[in-house]
């Protein structure tokens, strides 16, 4: 099921009444989670968690939603947004992070991305843009100066964030862009 967020304003009651559209497909294997081309959004819950959108990665084969609180549990699953300083595919940076369980599975894959690379995102009411990987680099735990960089206003910027296992405790950093163009 995916919820809407539309609402009817009863006049007379003045309830409001939540719009429930069901979108199952004829064959359930077509069904990636909650991205049907036919729906009004993507869906809003993945595993009983909720989520905020879908990341894919065309180079790592990679798809996604993406979890919208970061829970130890949610993470077994799926990446979750650490914040964002406005929306998914607004002016601003998303900032992910993700598992690497160094299994093909999750963020494990990202090792493999280059400078050129493309990210996708699709917001919940399927505003989809195209990223492209700018800036890789591997850091300390600890390190967070990367997080204050200076975005600038007129592009949509993307953070990633995975651990990498070799060498221990450090992380995986993918900056991207997707500039507007005018």
């Amino acid at each position: 099921e995916i919820v809407s967020n539309s609402s009817n304003k009863n006049s007379d009651s003045n309830t409001i009444i939540a719009v429930i559209e069901d979108t199952k497909k004829e064959n359930e294997e077509e069904k990636i989670y909650g991205y049907d081309e036919n729906a009004m959004q993507v869906q809003s819950s993945y595993n009983g968690f909720p989520a905020c959108g879908f990341l894919e990665i065309p180079k790592t084969n990679l798809a996604l939603p993406i979890l919208s609180d970061q829970t130890v549990s949610g993470m077994e699953y799926s990446c979750c947004m650490l914040y964002t300083t406005g929306t998914i595919n607004l002016s601003g940076n998303t900032y992910i992070v993700g598992h690497n369980y160094n299994n093909g599975t999750l963020f494990s894959n990202n090792k493999n991305l280059k400078i050129g690379d493309k990210i996708i995102l699709t917001g919940l009411y399927k505003n989809k843009l195209e990223y492209t990987i700018y800036n890789i680099f591997n850091t300390t735990a600890e390190d967070t100066s990367y997080l204050s960089r200076p975005i600038n206003e007129k592009n949509i910027e993307l953070t990633i964030q995975t651990c990498n296992n070799d060498p221990q405790d450090t992380r995986l950093i993918i900056e991207a862009v997707h500039e507007i163009k005018k």
